[in-house]
């Protein structure tokens, strides 16, 4: 179990529970990840975004959230039917599951000209993913509006051959020439794994473009481009955007299959004053009452989009990725069950401009070396549930309590205990289903004493 402040991370071997602190950044900044509720599309528009699925041909929905035990966190899933589907309401020649900025979303998230533009965002390709030898596009950036908003300006296009292609694609303006695969690596590095794209964009003619991808488990470079000699405006239009997703030719048919592309973390930032997060403070290593490892760090930033946090089991030599975490995270709880005491870790601040220095853990020798941290032992059960779940927490000293339930935006729902509690063990049910406001989807209980604040995640199903 891995615990982090904000709620319970759910998968077969591995949880968490987050104490967290949240502050609210004051740039043009916008973060997206899924936040465990049954309707994406919610998310996404709430965020500022548009969609383009095709639900209106299929009647079921497109985008969804689900969980992803390598990430450890919710992400979106973006899904194509091969015989069904089409673009939007329509099946010709093409098929389209698209999220994007648009006429609606605010000004920061439209690029106007002359404009810096940052963005960032994970991808997946399943392991068996097809692509055919027309066009496939998971990623595009286009004219909003205008006489010249018909084809992209960049895409990033996985591409039948033998071997199959990763490419990135360049297209001018109507008329202007130059434009094609400006460069492509081989497909199969990327799939099965979570990528994470680094994008940044001047708008203008001519314009700076760069890409960085990488692969997440490791941090490992497997893309890498940069021009300051594209075309990256359209005359007569407003704004550019970018656009995630599927977006294919159905042309070539028996080269392709049902297919799940799946994303998570796309933030955008707008502007030159934004700077990279610094690196938190310090990072420290205890034992709770259970025997559970509490790492706690200190935030130097406030504008980060989320922490990243790496695991080494060999004192530092290799280290690979253990999760990320919300902005304003500054504990995470790790079962006993599931880690190593002679595990190492270390931890960044990210934003879309970068990422901060790592700052790296002492080295235990032992889980009975740590010093020993006072928690409530916050828990439920069932959890996933449907009608009615148990939270159960422990009282080591004399203390005023508070046991409330929130959504996922902060909101106080439901206050379960609020009274001085001697030292003890309790529990409380909460039973959402006799409210019909509550509906499925993720929420935390928090509980606040004179010493300590936790919070813990609960997922009511359907």
């Amino acid at each position: 179990m891995i615990d982090t402040g904000k709620g319970i991370l759910l998968c077969a071997t591995l949880c968490f529970v987050l104490f967290i602190s949240v502050s609210t950044p004051g740039f043009a900044q916008v973060f997206m990840d899924a936040d465990a509720k049954s309707d994406a599309y919610a998310r996404i528009v709430e965020k500022g975004y548009g969609e383009e699925a095709p639900d209106c041909l299929h009647k079921e929905k497109h985008i969804k959230e689900e969980w992803d035990a390598t990430l450890k966190k919710y992400v979106f899933a973006f899904i194509l039917h091969k015989e069904i589907d089409g673009d939007r309401c329509n099946r010709v020649d093409r098929q389209r599951n698209e999220i994007k900025t648009y006429g609606p979303s605010p000004e920061n998230m439209k690029a106007s000209r002359g404009e810096i533009h940052y963005y960032r965002w994970k991808f997946k390709l399943d392991k068996n993913f097809q692509p055919s030898p027309s066009f496939c596009h998971i990623h595009q950036l286009k004219a909003g509006d205008g006489p010249d908003s018909g084809s992209p300006l960049i895409t990033i296009t996985p591409r039948y051959g033998n071997p199959d292609k990763l490419q990135l694609i360049y297209t001018p303006s109507s008329g202007v020439s130059g434009g094609g695969t400006v460069k492509q690596v081989d497909l199969a590095p990327f799939k099965g794994e979570w990528i994470e794209a680094i994008e940044k964009v001047v708008y203008n003619d001519p314009g700076e473009y760069s890409l960085v991808l990488k692969r997440v488990s490791d941090d490992a470079v497997l893309f890498e481009y940069e021009s300051n000699k594209l075309d990256l405006w359209r005359e007569g239009s407003t704004f550019m955007r970018p656009k995630y997703g599927i977006y294919r030719s159905i042309n070539n048919l028996s080269y392709l299959r049902d297919e799940t592309v799946l994303f998570a973390d796309i933030s955008l930032t707008e502007g030159t004053t934004f700077q990279k997060p610094d690196a938190p403070a310090t990072i420290s290593i205890s034992e709770n009452e259970q025997g559970d490892v509490v790492i706690d760090w200190k935030d130097s930033s406030d504008n980060e989009d989320q922490f990243r946090m790496d695991v080494s089991a060999d004192q530092g030599k290799t280290w690979t990725y253990f999760s990320s975490f919300p902005a304003g995270t500054k504990r995470i709880t790790i079962d006993k069950a599931t880690t190593n005491s002679k595990n190492i870790y270390r931890v960044r601040a990210e934003n879309t401009l970068g990422n901060s220095g790592f700052v790296v853990s002492g080295t235990p020798t032992g889980l009975n070396s740590f010093q020993r941290v006072k928690q409530s032992g916050l828990k439920s059960f069932p959890n996933p549930f449907q009608e009615m779940t148990r939270i159960s927490y422990k009282i080591p000293a004399k203390s005023k309590v508070k046991l409330a339930i929130y959504n996922q935006q902060g909101s106080e729902l439901k206050v379960l205990v609020n009274c001085v509690r001697n030292p003890g063990s309790y529990s409380v049910n909460w039973e959402p289903e006799k409210s019909s406001t509550i509906a499925a989807g993720s929420y935390f209980a928090k509980l606040l004493t004179d010493y300590s604040e936790e919070s813990f995640q609960l997922v009511k199903t359907e």
